[in-house]
């Protein structure tokens, strides 16, 4: 019966320590910050071109897409 008693102790301790590191991690992602709107200059640029021009494919799904990037395809 003890050792029973002990086994729910210890997963009851297991289960509030979890939920403490699951807090810790979110708290440490909020001040190390999000890297949004830190992007470099040239990257904005390239990406705001690229938005402009026709597109040269059709989004269908993602199996199709990764075979579209695996070819290499520009």
């Amino acid at each position: 019966m003890a050792t029973q008693t002990l086994i729910k102790e210890l997963n009851k301790e297991i289960k509030i320590l979890r939920r403490d590191v699951s807090q810790i991690k979110s708290a440490l992602v909020d001040i190390e910050g999000d890297a949004e709107g830190e992007y470099r200059r040239e990257f904005v640029a390239k990406v705001l071109k690229r938005a402009q021009e026709k597109p040269i494919a059709r989004y269908r799904g993602g199996a199709s897409f990764l075979k579209y990037v695996r070819t290499g395809a520009k």
